[in-house]
């Protein structure tokens, strides 16, 4: 199938020193040769902490998820590169407890931040990262389209979550980026940060509009100084979807960072579903039932927002596996996105079924092996379950690191 909109990604990386405690040292990223002239000019940004990048992946878009592999892996080959000048390896992943990134201060917003969540909750927001995909907007279908990628936000929670331990070392959850943002600093359904279903293509129109007002109130700083901060009706807030409209894109916000062979695979079955959809302007209505979906080329029932929001919960506590009811819409969608793919990306999607059956293993589970793996000279080495040491938070990001790397292996062949 032709596409119908074109997809960018933009994934948050940590750094860290070959022993894999965090390293303050993300100006050379972006102020690297490399970064600012050439093939690659404008690959890394700045991030909230200097131990923290954002690579972007087709930052001017394009139509398929093979487009968009072949230009994201050369950049990430580019930040490995200045990460071994440095003596330092780039993690897909979040804070752990192995050190601590410091604050970027050339980012203003936090003092916005502060002012809105205060102290606590900024500098909890430091220690996440997540990768943004960015879908065109389809003309005439933004209801639609809208409904179909929040009711695929759990699904992005589960296939790439790389947060099973908090920034503070704590296990607990399944992905706990996800708790952080929405159970806990962006709680208050009024700055934004939960799940939602508009009723019309209006009402998506203003909710970047309403966000931006709604943080400035509670900011209680003047709109103008609140602009000059950076603050816009574009980039406020921490929604699960926000609308972009200086780039004409929807932007998914659900996914963890994580390995290409898991973000990928995620991208596809989102652009999938939506492309499907699109082409033939297939209706899509709400269930006015508990526990009622359908994906067909007539008419897509998307979850009522009370199931939804359970499969949410679900998923941030326990993954994309456990209740049946999630697993299987899940597969449902998979199955959905293969049909709005062209051949080249529909193993993209199929990776993705692999991870919700369990024939490929999820990234969580693979870091949480890990920790119950490590071995050390003493038992107060060894990990006890509940609450990972700076070392072995540590020798996590390493395996991160080596994890990053096969993940871009496992996919060589797709190019």
């Amino acid at each position: 199938m032709e596409p119908i909109t074109t997809i960018g990604t933009e994934h948050e990386y940590e750094l860290v020193d070959k022993q894999g405690y965090l390293a303050n040292i993300a100006p050379t990223f972006y102020e690297a040769p490399e970064n600012l002239a050439g093939e690659f000019k404008g690959s890394f940004e700045k991030e909230g902490t200097d131990a923290q990048i954002e690579v972007h992946g087709a930052p001017e878009g394009t139509g398929t998820i093979r487009e968009l592999h072949g230009d994201l892996v050369p950049r990430l080959e580019l930040a490995h590169q200045i990460a071994e000048r440095e003596g330092a390896y780039i993690v897909p992943g979040s804070e752990y407890g192995a050190g601590e990134g410091e604050l970027n201060k050339a980012i203003t917003r936090f003092e916005g931040y502060r002012a809105i969540i205060g102290e606590k909750g900024s500098d909890k927001i430091l220690r996440i990262s997540g990768t943004h995909k960015h879908l065109s907007q389809v003309p005439g279908y933004l209801r639609e389209q809208f409904l179909l990628m929040s009711t695929l936000d759990p699904l992005m929670i589960g296939l790439t979550s790389t947060s099973p331990i908090s920034y503070t070392g704590k296990n607990g959850a399944y992905c706990h980026r996800v708790k952080l943002v929405r159970d806990d600093v962006f709680s208050d359904p009024k700055l934004g940060g939960q799940l939602v279903y508009p009723t019309s293509a209006e009402d998506i129109a203003q909710l970047g509009k309403a966000t931006f007002h709604a943080w400035q109130e509670a900011s209680q700083i003047a709109e103008d100084r609140f602009r000059e901060m950076g603050f816009s009706e574009n980039n406020t807030g921490y929604n699960p979807l926000r609308v972009k409209s200086d780039l004409g894109t929807l932007e998914g916000r659900g996914a963890d960072t994580g390995p290409v062979d898991t973000i990928l695979p995620a991208a596809a079955v989102l652009k999938g579903v939506v492309d499907r959809a699109a082409k033939y302007r297939t209706p899509v209505t709400i269930a006015k039932k508990e526990g009622e979906y359908a994906f067909s080329d007539e008419n897509i029932v998307v979850p009522s927002l009370s199931t939804l929001q359970d499969m949410e919960r679900t998923t941030v506590r326990q993954g994309p596996r456990v209740d049946p009811f999630t697993r299987d819409f899940n597969l449902a969608a998979v199955q959905f996105a293969l049909g709005g793919l062209p051949a080249q990306d529909k193993p993209y999607a199929r990776i993705a079924h692999e991870l919700l059956t369990g024939e490929k293993a999820l990234v969580a589970s693979e870091m949480m092996r890990h920790l119950h793996e490590m071995k050390g000279e003493n038992r107060t080495k060894s990990y006890n379950g509940k609450k990972a040491t700076s070392e072995q938070a540590a020798s996590l990001n390493i395996f991160l690191a080596q994890r990053h790397n096969q993940g871009i292996q496992n996919l060589e062949h797709l190019l």
